[in-house]
């Protein structure tokens, strides 16, 4: 009874917390902040979860855990409802494009699932020192949120190109252990990618709710998915890690169609047409209905009084808005164009 009070305290409530704080990221965060906010953030809770297992285990597997589970959750709460206000969202229609971001990214985090678990797991059983080796792996794994986060940020073919090298050292990391190489150093390898993998599924889904807010619920998919990977893998997961030739199959078909639907996402997203990059801008920079219709004739060079004529508005009104849009976005029209056709960095 212990036990299931503690973890219905610590994840019944740590899922709506973690749903909800994705959502913050998504409607508060700019995205060119997005991977380093989200990145120390993780960080911290991981180095958290390391710090639990240092308490006697007659603490942190008993009821008196809830001692130190409980005043965070009610911090936590408090922080959230003292500092967050949440802008109120229209309901919008999904695009074909959308629908099809949506669904090719949720397949590649339920695939990236598999390839974590299974090469994480096969891992922890190679490994004798259970909590020197935990501790080890969370800081492999800060280290690579971190660098992973700033990535994200700053340079996203990097960040790309990083996390297709994760999805291979899954398989790589299978093989090496077979071949009886180094523990430590596949372990270190193993949760330093994981944390390109952990950035790719959550701001994947945050970076959708730019330009469709309603849905922002969505930014926690990422998240909810890789957990139910794990409650299915744990039905075939033991007869696979016995198995390795099947485990070699289950990995390399899932890498397949990882590395394919990877690549198609990231072309498709190379293709931004004109109208998304107006979206985006609007949606960043908080421009009212008109003031986005505005700027889109504004993108394609029209005068004041073309703009005017295409709106059936005044001359005045028009000049109102172009003056309010260059003070919400702080551009000129040449820095507004160029900023739409370069993209969102």
């Amino acid at each position: 009874m212990s036990i299931c009070l503690c973890l219905t305290c610590l994840f019944g409530t740590a899922g709506f917390g973690a749903g909800y704080h994705f959502s913050l990221l998504a409607l508060n965060v700019d995205k060119e902040y997005r991977g380093r906010v989200f990145a120390i953030g993780y960080g911290l809770g991981s180095v958290g979860t390391y710090l639990l297992i240092l308490l006697p285990s007659d603490y942190y597997t008993s009821i008196l855990s809830l001692t130190l589970y409980i005043p965070i959750i009610l911090l936590n709460l408090f922080l959230v409802l003292k500092y967050t206000v949440l802008e109120e969202l229209k309901k919008e229609k999904y695009s074909k494009s959308f629908k099809s971001s949506f669904i090719k990214i949720s397949i590649i985090v339920l695939s990236m699932s598999l390839l974590s678990a299974l090469s994480t797991d096969a891992i922890s059983v190679h490994t004798i020192n259970i909590s020197g080796g935990y501790g080890g792996t969370r800081l492999y794994y800060c280290i690579g949120l971190l660098i992973a986060g700033f990535l994200v940020d700053k340079n996203k073919n990097v960040f790309d190109n990083l996390t297709i090298v994760s999805f291979i050292f899954s398989l790589l990391a299978i093989i090496l252990l077979k071949d009886n190489y180094s523990i430590n150093l596949i372990a270190a390898l193993s949760y330093f990618f994981i944390g390109f993998f952990v950035l790719f599924r959550t701001i994947s889904f945050i970076d959708l709710t730019d330009t469709k807010r309603s849905i922002v619920f969505a930014s926690a998919f990422g998240l909810m998915y890789s957990r139910i990977m794990e409650g299915i893998l744990t039905l075939v997961e033991n007869r696979l890690l016995k198995n390795y030739t099947a485990l070699i199959i289950t990995i390399s078909i899932s890498l397949a169609i990882l590395i394919f639907l990877f690549l198609l996402l990231y072309f498709q997203t190379q293709k931004l047409t004109e109208s998304d990059m107006i979206k985006a801008l609007s949606i960043k920079y908080k421009l009212t209905n008109q003031e986005e219709k505005v700027l889109n004739y504004l993108i394609q060079g029209k005068s004041n009084q073309e703009i005017a004529d295409s709106l059936y508005i005044s001359l005045y009104t028009v000049k109102r808005h172009v003056a309010n849009i260059y003070k919400k976005t702080n551009m000129n029209k040449k820095e507004l164009i160029e900023k739409c056709y370069l993209g969102l960095k």
